[in-house]
């Protein structure tokens, strides 16, 4: 039977089930169900009131709460345990929740101000800018629930630059997901300089905390692409980045399906386009975003549930949208 393509197994949006914090941004949704029930979502959040930019230098990841995977999620807690390592003392962002055998374990990525200036950063200063975002790293940390008490691991960042290479400056944006064989597949974004574009690559380990290991091609390939998500479905793995040129799937900021048969050799799937900027709402006139982005596909008992993206659109706060897969 012909698969069917992505964008058509996505039920339209609906506006309630979008989470919003007053006075934040609020970004990067990762969901997990425990197991009682109770549906866990982490995301990151940031003051409005330096604006959008301040996710650099000021982001921190938080949790809320919801009897199902569209919500309504309640704010529970922010995780300043994450910012307790110098590494990532000045920002935590881009939470990625699972569970692994019987622990729990968030991905994410943190930096540091060190020698530049965060407010210089916040008001455009590029040189500042740059500084604080190549200081950026992928670290772990684990707890016996979602609602923790999370522990990071003692010898994060996980994954380090290497320069000279495509992924010279920053390793960011992790997806990962266990093997048949019980090993971490991790893959993450990198670039090689400033204004170069964004890449991918993976990298592997043993354990959720590594040490972890490039493998497979070395970047995945050159498409300009971000935020990757990948999980396995039907036999196959499956992966939604964000398309930064539109030169892959036809859309600028669109999302791009990719599929391969061992998470390593990956080809555009066909059609390539797994949503645009439309958010054809029920019961509201259909919106273009500006931004839908930070893609996360919920599993449940082995199938996808749900998909979560970042979305900002019109004059309404930035959110977590969670969408529903039909069937």
């Amino acid at each position: 039977m012909p698969r069917i393509p992505f964008a058509q197994r996505l039920a339209d949006p609906h506006p309630e089930h979008v989470f919003r914090m007053e006075g934040y941004y609020v970004w990067d949704g990762s969901l997990i169900r425990d197991e009682a029930g109770v549906y866990h979502l982490f995301a990151s959040r940031w003051c409005q009131d330096a604006g959008m930019r301040r996710w650099l230098t000021d982001s921190r990841v938080i949790r809320a709460e919801g009897p199902t995977p569209a919500g309504p999620f309640v704010f529970r807690e922010q995780l300043d345990v994450l910012n307790q390592q110098p590494w990532a003392k000045d920002m935590a962002h881009g939470p990625r929740i699972h569970r692994i055998g019987d622990r729990y374990y968030l991905f994410y990525i943190g930096t540091h101000w060190g020698e530049f200036d965060p407010e210089a950063a916040r008001n455009g200063n590029r040189d500042h800018w740059e500084g604080i975002r190549f200081h950026q790293r992928t670290g772990v940390a684990s707890a016996p629930h979602p609602a923790g008490p999370w522990t990071p691991c003692p010898h994060n960042p996980v994954l380090e630059p290497r320069p000279g290479c495509w992924d010279a400056k920053i390793t960011v944006n992790p997806s990962v997901e266990v093997l048949q064989d019980g090993r971490i597949l991790m893959i993450y974004k990198s670039t090689l300089d400033r204004g170069e574009p964004l890449i991918l690559g993976a990298a592997i380990a043993d354990r959720p905390e590594g040490p972890y290991e490039r493998t497979g091609p070395s970047p995945l390939f050159t498409h300009n692409v971000e935020d990757p998500c990948f999980w396995e479905e039907d036999g196959r793995q499956w992966m939604v980045v964000k398309d930064m040129t539109g030169a892959v799937c036809g859309v600028r900021h669109g999302g791009v399906l990719y599929e391969s048969t061992d998470g390593l050799k990956w080809t555009v799937a066909e059609p390539p386009l797994a949503y645009d900027l439309a958010l054809r709402w029920v019961g509201q006139e259909p919106t273009t975003a500006q931004y839908i982005e930070r893609p996360f596909v919920y599993l449940e008992d082995g199938r996808p549930r749900c998909l979560l993206n970042a979305v900002l659109y019109g004059n309404q706060p930035s959110g977590i949208l969670v969408r529903e897969f039909r069937g």
